[in-house]
């Protein structure tokens, strides 16, 4: 892995930006788990964790996963309905596809679409509203 720096390591702490891109590549699932809360953080959005991932049926072990916008998706209609509730989910394509790379011993992004569709992204002052917000109302509980 000439020229390439591995997520979590130590030779890329002092590189610790919040880059994204096909063939980023981590040193396992824990790293990738932070480094993505932290660039959704950052970039005003939301995600989770789409499909469940891909599991090795021999080793039972995560060799992909999925991470999507929390917008991505379909509102379920009878859900919404029923229970008189708006759904966030406006099929928004952005997602990032992992895989391990066994040959390579880490993780890597193999797919990246960065294009956000039918919602807003949180400005960092809304998000720091929405924090003070929330550390107000802990305070008053």
């Amino acid at each position: 892995m000439e020229g390439s720096k591995i997520e979590g390591t130590k030779e890329n702490k002092e590189n610790n930006s919040l880059d994204l891109y096909v063939g980023k590549t981590f040193q396992n699932w824990n790293h990738v788990e932070k480094f993505m809360k932290k660039y959704a953080a950052a970039k005003g959005h939301g995600i989770r964790i789409g499909g469940g991932g891909k599991v090795d049926k021999t080793t039972n072990e995560v060799i992909k996963r999925r991470y999507l916008c929390r917008h991505a998706g379909k509102a379920n209609s009878k859900q919404t309905i029923r229970s008189n509730v708006t759904s966030c989910r406006v099929e928004c394509p952005w997602k990032v596809n992992i895989w391990v790379k066994k040959g390579k011993g880490c993780l890597e992004v193999t797919t990246f679409n960065n294009q956000h569709i039918g919602h807003e992204l949180m400005s960092s002052i809304s998000k720091s509203i929405c924090s003070n917000i929330t550390k107000i109302a802990r305070r008053n509980s």
